[in-house]
């Protein structure tokens, strides 16, 4: 006797109800034919899947365009290594103009590295640093400085880079630099992401008017070779959905990469210790894998141990880190940097404490979401009769290899285009007030049911259709053994 479970029934329908078909007007600008367009995070709870498997870019007539992915390679991602890279602590009184003031202190060897024109004569108190990162060939991934032992509190710079020593782009207004002791506790945090520079030179400037630490090293990890630098991450508010004595849980857009989250506490002067948990719901298909950046492979995969929970849940762990936000005596309020991902798609995310979630107040943090743009590139004869469309993974217009799609080479100049997305797509509503800690995570997660109405209408349809389906299978089945 055949037995059909609900769980394989709402597996077979949940992907088709979904996926509900639409489409957004292409805006391309610039020099053609190609063009390059970052597809908006909008676009991902829309698709059928993580991969976008079923994106397809089209003319006024509806016919496919030509598209290929813009970061598509078959090649293996290059390896990483980290570099000492040499510091120069630059005196702020021996700065004529903070312009020029590292070209005249320094000079560039003919292989490229860096030198004092004339090496001071004893060790400046410096606020401004230049990093020679000349030996990293390929995308610099992080800084690591290594701070003096005496060297106490929160230190906030900026960082710029530069390629010669004379002109300055800004990289960070601001990144921030922790190293604490109190009462036997240490908070230690050195590290600042780099998110794939492409520099020679780094220019470090401590901000405000507090002390400059002293710094006693320093050290870059970068890629061998070089990749296209990516998209600038886009953020947004994550759904709280509820807490319990020790974790709080927010729900996530389906199908999101998530490359990067930021985590707001709501009290001032608070430190906790927390493990980020990413939950998933497992089906009976297997999903395909999401479409990443290449550039971000030292944060892939990180969620390497996925723990069943029972009803068809995994948790993964994604990473244990100290947060904070801190306010030191003469000093602004800083709070703990941005935490990278591995760009993988998750349901849920869970904040779990180390013991209690009173450890960062009564009140949960605010938790944003960030992911990069994934770009493609495509190929149109006119730029006002272009659309992206979704829906329908049958449709014709997949994508080609990117050397396909541009046989004389992808240095060529391209133009830009961005996706005029629906307005309901764009604006998602503010995001539900946060739970106070305690309230049951169960009741938190039930959502208005003006939500899950139209959803539940179609997935209900859906399933009796297929019910019907196979009860008349069933039936037929047993007439013509009967007629035997």
């Amino acid at each position: 006797m055949t037995v059909y479970r609900p769980t394989l029934l709402l597996a077979l329908i949940s992907p088709a109800v979904l996926a509900a078909p639409g489409s957004a007007a292409l805006q391309l600008s610039g020099p053609g034919p190609y063009y390059r367009v970052a597809l908006p995070a909008a676009l991902y709870p829309l698709a059928q899947d993580a991969e976008l498997s079923d994106l397809r870019v089209r003319n006024a007539q509806g016919a496919p365009l030509p598209w290929a992915w813009a970061d598509a390679s078959s090649e293996a991602p290059p390896a990483i290594r980290r570099h000492t890279v040499p510091l120069f602590p630059l005196a702020t009184a021996a700065q004529p103009s903070p312009a020029v003031d590292a070209a005249l202190l320094l000079q560039v060897r003919p292989d490229g590295t860096l030198a004092w024109r004339q090496p001071p004569a004893a060790k400046p108190q410096a606020s401004d640093w230049v990093i020679d990162t000349h030996a990293a060939s390929g995308n610099l991934l992080s800084l690591a400085l290594t701070l003096a032992p005496q060297a106490q509190g929160l230190f906030s710079f900026s960082l710029e880079y530069s390629d010669d020593l004379r002109h300055w782009q800004m990289a960070l207004p601001q990144a921030t630099v922790a190293q604490l002791k109190h009462q036997g506790q240490a908070l230690q945090q050195n590290e600042v992401d780099l998110g794939g520079l492409r520099a020679r030179y780094l220019r470090l400037r401590v901000l405000g008017d507090g002390p400059a630490p002293a710094l006693q090293s320093a050290e870059v990890q970068a890629y061998e070779r070089v990749l296209p630098s990516p998209p600038p991450l886009q953020w947004q508010t994550a759904t709280p959905a509820g807490c319990e004595s020790s974790a709080c849980t927010w729900r996530l857009p389906a199908h999101l990469p998530l490359d990067a989250v930021r985590l707001g506490l709501a009290q001032p002067n608070t430190v906790a210790t927390v493990t980020l948990m990413g939950e998933t719901d497992v089906t009976l298909t297997p999903s395909p894998q999401p479409r990443r950046h290449r550039l971000f492979t030292r944060h892939r995969d990180s969620a390497q141990i996925a723990l069943p929970l029972g009803g068809g849940v995994q948790r993964h762990a994604l990473l244990s880190t100290t947060v904070y936000r801190l306010s030191l005596p003469g000093q602004p309020e800083r709070s703990s940097p941005d935490l990278h991902l591995d760009g993988n798609p998750y349901t849920r995310l869970r904040l779990e404490a180390r013991h209690s979630t009173q450890e960062w107040g009564a009140t949960p943090p605010q938790l944003s979401i960030g992911t990069r743009s994934r770009e493609i590139i495509l190929l149109a004869r006119d730029a006002n009769n272009a659309n992206l469309s979704w829906g329908d993974p049958k449709a014709t217009g997949i994508p080609m290899p990117l050397a396909q799609l541009m046989p004389l080479g992808a240095d060529q100049a391209v133009g830009s285009g961005s996706v005029n997305m629906p307005a309901a797509a764009q604006s998602p509503g503010p995001a539900p007030k946060p739970q106070p800690v305690g309230q049951s995570e169960t009741a938190a997660k039930v959502a208005p049911a003006s939500q899950h109405t139209p959803w539940l209408w179609a997935a209900l349809v859906g399933g009796l259709l297929l019910l019907a389906g196979m009860a008349y299978s069933l039936l037929k089945g047993m007439k013509a053994s009967r007629d035997l």
